[in-house]
């Protein structure tokens, strides 16, 4: 009970004891007070210097963690994309009916004895006996060395009397050109 009295006799007390007591108790109160901020302030700078390094540790590890998972996803897509291969895209162009007339023209100089018809891509070569395979057997290199760019396939022939009709010996042929268009990336699945 030492202490209450103490603080009793500070605080209420009278006279001038009490009015030194007062002073005293005071000054001891700031003074510690002081020592125990100064303390405060000094955790408190330890604090704020100790935080934004923890801070900085932390994010410099989630970087460079991150870092290595986006090289290891670049070196996976830079594989991929060398084993993608790439392609030109080709395609069937019909032969143009001026063109096609202009090679009709040609192939009638040399091999008259041989008729042709032409229709939607398609030329049908007819001779009217099987004597004539010579020069429709001709024909035929001649029609597929015509021009460079021209492909000839061969869809249907026919030889002998099972042709019917006034023609025993007859062909069809596809005529085209072949373009070649921008490559175009083909997307491989992964296993």
């Amino acid at each position: 009970m030492g202490i209450v009295n103490d603080l009793i006799d500070v605080f209420i007390g009278t006279g001038n004891d009490a009015r030194l007591e007062r002073m005293r108790f005071w000054n001891r109160f700031k003074r510690q007070m002081g020592e125990f901020l100064t303390l405060v302030a000094q955790g408190s700078m330890l604090t704020i210097a100790v935080v934004p390094l923890g801070v900085a540790l932390v994010l410099s590890i989630v970087i460079v963690v991150q870092s290595g998972m986006v090289e290891s996803a670049r070196v996976k897509l830079q594989a991929r994309e060398a084993l993608t291969p790439i392609v030109p895209v080709l395609s069937k162009v019909l032969i143009s009916d001026e063109e096609m007339a202009g090679f009709i023209d040609a192939a009638n100089k040399h091999y008259p004895v041989l008729t042709y018809k032409y229709e939607d891509g398609a030329l049908r070569i007819e001779a009217r006996s099987t004597d004539l395979y010579p020069s429709f057997e001709r024909f035929m290199a001649h029609a597929d060395m015509y021009h460079p760019d021209w492909r000839v396939k061969l869809e249907a022939f026919c030889a002998g009397r099972e042709c019917g009709g006034d023609a025993p010996l007859s062909a069809t042929l596809s005529m085209f050109k072949i373009a070649i268009h921008d490559p175009v990336v083909v997307e491989t699945q992964e296993n």
